[in-house]
């Protein structure tokens, strides 16, 4: 039945990817979005590539946070190449475009830019990043992309790097200028709103609907993500930038930063949406961009860069990962991308990083981290099956044994490489890592035998003080008399299983499960439209994806 449903659920999927081409082809205006290209001229034209990690031999040359700095200037060309023979009519680059934000990044990707629109005969829009200003002002910044929106702007903010410019007849760009160097990494002043709106004013007197794109999200594409990924939103005055850019007329907004491939929705207090689509960096796995087509429906469309010119890569590389990289590039970047965050991930698991980022005002809770961060960078690398266990003999699962529970059987070899696994999901976009799925349940287990471990020396008051506290620094509001039930709890088992059930699963089910609408390949409402855009096979595509989610949902509960 699941292999049926599943099979079924394909076909559909399939299908529904070529209504969307179809669908793209009727529309008047085609743009290509590309996120976060991240240009290292260092490390794209060096004579030979250096060893960043000591995990992989095959991959030693893979940087921590699956970035593809010897791979960028290829990465990048491939993908003008692809731009510059697909349907669209303009390409938009809503920052990070360079790596450092140095003149030599700045002036190569100029003259690749210039050589794109005079090769293809198509218009290229930026704006800054915070990388991109990481070396450079934002005079300096606009003179080296004159030819890119500031010289052919309709109207450039004098406090900043935003401005406006025309598409064609029916749609206007707005670049707004997300960075404050200087002050902090984001953010947005109530002058630049101010601005911001005159021109949202301005578009609609005009007659022109107005698409918008910005380095920093508008809106939280995941949950806790300002927590997570600090400097993700723009957070100084959010909301009002949302009600103004909505309540004047701008439906899309593309955006960056976080590296992630996600579209969510905000509605204002006067019932208008907003769509926040954030495009994942092409510089990392899967190497994705966006073709997205506006008329009567807004179509969005992925698209990836599957193959480089490896001729123009550094010396050094392994010679397997070469060979990986020349027959299948992305496969060959998922495997630069996986490592290099679980070298993030594992970083941030370390006692010394773990007491910092945890560390408040309170000594008793300090103290309580202190004991319990070595435990935790212990048992995270500890392999997860007792089949995999060193001459230690340690393994997760003999530690659930001791506890009274099983765990499922998975391929997974660590925690530190499952969390990798469902950050990254969810950084694909689409992702499906629901509640009662194998790896969640692993997870939430794995958790909570790391939680009972790092704590089974406190005391139970010591047990509630440290419980709260996470539950407060996860922003989740619980009730004190649960919390006194679980840090109270005589088997601490019993305690960190509850804590997890009550507040880690919760956040770990809105984390692994995407919302509507779709992230990669979905039909939304045109700029004409005040309903959503949702076809006929949009309903049956959810309505066969309701029973499958079922159907694995009984399965799972039976197995």
């Amino acid at each position: 039945m699941k292999k049926t449903i599943s099979l079924l659920l394909c076909i559909i999927m399939t299908f529904s990817v070529f209504t969307v081409a179809a669908a793209a082809e009727e529309n008047p205006l085609v743009i290509t979005v590309a996120n976060d290209l991240h240009l290292n001229v260092a490390s794209s034209s060096a004579e030979t590539v250096s060893k960043k990690n000591s995990v992989s031999e095959e991959y030693a040359h893979a940087s921590s946070g699956g970035q593809l700095h010897y791979e960028s200037l290829a990465v990048v060309k491939s993908f003008l190449a692809l731009a510059g023979n697909n349907e669209s009519e303009f390409i938009i680059l809503p920052g990070d475009i360079t790596d450092s934000g140095k003149a030599e990044e700045h002036t190569a990707l100029a003259a690749m830019l210039k050589e794109f629109e005079e090769t293809y005969g198509k218009k290229v829009f930026v704006v800054a990043g915070n990388h991109d200003l990481l070396k450079t002002s934002v005079a300096e910044f606009e003179g080296y992309y004159a030819e890119f929106g500031y010289n052919e702007a309709l109207v450039n903010d004098p406090a900043s790097a935003s401005y406006t410019a025309e598409l064609n007849d029916e749609y206007r760009l707005l670049a707004i200028d997300s960075c404050n160097p200087g002050k902090s990494p984001n953010g947005m002043t109530s002058a630049r709103i101010d601005w911001i709106e005159a021109q949202c004013k301005a578009a609609k007197a005009d007659g022109k609907k107005l698409i918008a794109m910005m380095h920093h999200n508008l809106l939280e594409h995941y949950i806790l993500a300002s927590q997570i990924h600090t400097g993700a939103v723009v957070t100084k005055d959010s909301m009002r930038l949302a009600d103004v850019l909505a309540d004047n007329g701008v439906k899309y907004i593309f955006t960056a930063h976080t590296h992630n491939h996600d579209i969510t929705s905000y509605t204002s207090a006067a019932g208008n949406v907003i769509y926040d689509a954030v495009t994942t960096s092409i510089n990392a796995y899967p190497c994705a961009y966006r073709v997205v087509s506006f008329g009567e429906k807004a179509v969005f469309r992925t698209d990836y860069v599957r193959s480089i010119d490896t001729s123009i890569l550094p010396t050094g590389i392994h010679e397997a990962a070469l060979a990986t990289a020349e027959s299948n590039f992305l496969l060959y970047a998922k495997n630069c991308t996986y490592l290099g965050v679980e070298i993030m991930v594992s970083a941030y698991t370390k006692a010394a990083q773990l007491k910092k980022l945890l560390k408040t005002d309170n000594e008793a809770i300090n103290g309580i981290i202190d004991k319990a961060a070595q435990k935790i960078e212990e048992v995270v690398s500890l392999p997860f099956y007792a089949k995999d266990e060193t001459v230690e003999g340690k393994s997760i699962e003999s530690m659930a044994k001791d506890l009274g529970i099983t765990l499922p059987a998975t391929n997974y070899p660590t925690l530190i490489n499952l969390a990798t696994c469902i950050y990254q999901k969810n950084a694909e976009g689409d992702e499906n890592f629901a509640a009662y799925s194998d790896e969640m349940i692993l997870f939430s287990r794995g958790l909570a035998v790391a939680i009972n471990y790092a704590l089974s020396d406190v005391s139970a008051e010591e047990f509630t003080l440290i419980l709260s506290y996470v539950a407060s620094l996860l922003g989740v509001n619980i009730s004190e008399d649960l919390i006194g039930v679980v840090g109270g709890s005589i088997d601490k088992f019993r305690g960190s299983e509850l804590f997890v059930t009550s507040v880690a699963v919760p956040l770990l089910a809105k984390f692994g499960v995407d919302e509507a609408p779709a992230d990669k390949n979905v039909n939304l409402p045109g700029y004409d439209s005040d309903k959503p855009a949702e076809s006929f096979l949009d309903k049956i595509m959810a309505f066969f994806k309701k029973i499958f989610d079922f159907f694995h949902m009984l399965l799972a509960m039976i197995a």
